[in-house]
């Protein structure tokens, strides 16, 4: 429902960051319960390496940068977005079109992913052509050329992709929500909505660059890894992992007309609650079954069932220093949902949550992290997340006893706590048929 540039699937494997301590070590460490296929090691210029091997004969290989977003300077807003379309582009080294060349008869696809805390440069390819592509993304990193003559198409493409986000109700909800919350920092676009020059883009990869890299690789021997990170990152200057400036919630309310059907989102601030918060997220539940062609029993997938053209389902938007835990709304009755939503956290407050249904929550919190962090092609992204953002990567084991530890109390006094909070909210759509925060009684 909401819409963000980062994978879902990478995002839970973030939301539980808070047990994660920051790394330290700087030889190979196997994470409790991912076995010794998982290593992480910082190469002498100051890159973390990070592998899971598998013995995959794909390998997915990401670069990872603290350059979302959250840091980008004042006077140029936008660049992050800059910086991603000009990935792949001419190198001191190579041409953008030999680059896409090369990957095209390896059979390989290139791609740059951002979000609000990262970007990151990822190639897939057969695993024995890991050599080439460790040096082709280290130079797209450190010896891009930013030509001239390249920023006419780079401004095209952002504004296409501005332009289809701005009319992409789910993804101007996400953004305006994010505004609401935070304001600045996390709460800056994702798009850029003002052009740029070559040299502002420039100057933000090379102050975000000297803040930390991290190599991530998901089918690869990490002995392998770590000795081609280190030739090919070896003219790197890395100051250490980023320390992002702070984000402070601020709560309050930004709406935005847009014609189509109506998106409404409410959001708090639980980065003092992340495991409570958590499990009252998967309380409440999403809009549609976790069984196919079942219905669900949670109250926001019965919610959603009885209202039939409209969806109401609970997430949350997790960071390193921050989290949100939403409830969205989309579809032409999206205020009756939002009230309705609001009813059933209040149920939760009230003292409504049973032992099934705090068992069902906490068992769907452990299934959708393990999957969410280990299972399908975004694993790569959920190490380089982590690993971008300076955390150590930690076990199932210590993240279900964390979650095994939640008491029904403790949800229930979170509930309480975010019906007295000010929240953050999102509207878009008709506005004249969306609620303010007051209408539902916060």
């Amino acid at each position: 429902m909401l819409a963000s540039r980062v994978s879902s699937r990478a995002a839970i494997a973030r939301s539980l960051r808070s047990y994660s301590a920051a790394a330290t070590a700087t030889s190979s460490a196997p994470a409790s319960g991912l076995g010794s296929q998982y290593s992480e090691t910082t190469s002498a210029s100051g890159v973390r390496v990070a592998s899971f091997e598998d013995q995959s004969p794909v390998t997915t290989l990401s670069v990872v940068l603290p350059a979302g977003s959250r840091y980008e300077p004042v006077e140029s807003p936008g660049v992050s977005h800059f910086l991603k379309a000009f990935a792949f582009k001419n190198t001191t080294k190579r041409t953008g079109f030999r680059l896409t060349r090369e990957a095209e008869l390896q059979g390989a696809t290139l791609s740059a992913e951002l979000g609000r805390e990262f970007l990151c440069y990822t190639a897939r390819f057969l695993r024995d052509d890991l050599p080439y592509f460790v040096e082709s993304l280290s130079e797209s990193i450190l010896h891009p050329r930013f030509a001239h003559h390249e920023l006419a198409a780079v401004q095209r493409l952002v504004a296409a992709e501005t332009a289809q986000a701005m009319a992409s109700p789910e993804a101007l909800l996400t953004d305006i929500l994010h505004r609401a919350a935070y304001r600045s920092g996390l709460g800056n676009s994702l798009y850029a909505h003002q052009s740029l020059n070559e040299e502002q883009v420039k100057n933000y990869l090379g102050s975000r660059s000297s803040a930390g890299i991290s190599v991530v690789a998901n089918g690869a021997d990490h002995a392998t890894l770590s000795s081609l990170v280190q030739e090919a990152f070896n003219a790197s200057s890395i100051s250490g992992s980023a320390s992002p400036p702070s984000s402070i919630f601020h709560g309050g309310e930004e709406r935005s007309f847009l014609p189509g059907a109506n998106h409404f989102a409410i959001a708090w601030d639980v980065q003092n609650s992340r495991a409570p918060a958590t499990i009252l997220e998967k309380l409440l539940g999403s809009s549609g079954p976790r069984v196919r062609w079942g219905e669900g029993v949670s109250p926001l997938a019965s919610l959603s069932t009885r209202l039939a053209d409209t969806t109401v389902t609970a997430l949350q938007f997790t960071y390193t220093d921050a989290a949100l835990l939403t409830l969205a709304t989309s579809g032409p009755r999206a205020a009756e949902a939002a009230k309705s939503a609001v009813a059933e956290l209040r149920k939760v407050a009230e003292g409504s949550i049973t032992s099934e249904s705090l068992s069902r929550a906490i068992k769907t919190a452990k299934m959708d992290f393990v999957s969410g962090r280990e299972l399908g092609p975004d694993r790569a992204l959920s190490i380089a997340s982590d690993a971008g953002l300076g955390v150590k990567r930690v076990g199932f084991a210590d993240i279900h006893s964390a979650l095994d530890s939640v008491t029904a109390q403790q949800v229930q006094d979170l509930a309480k706590s975010l019906l007295k909070a000010k929240p953050a909210t999102a509207a878009v759509g008709n506005l004249n048929a969306l609620p303010y925060a007051n209408d539902l009684g916060l």
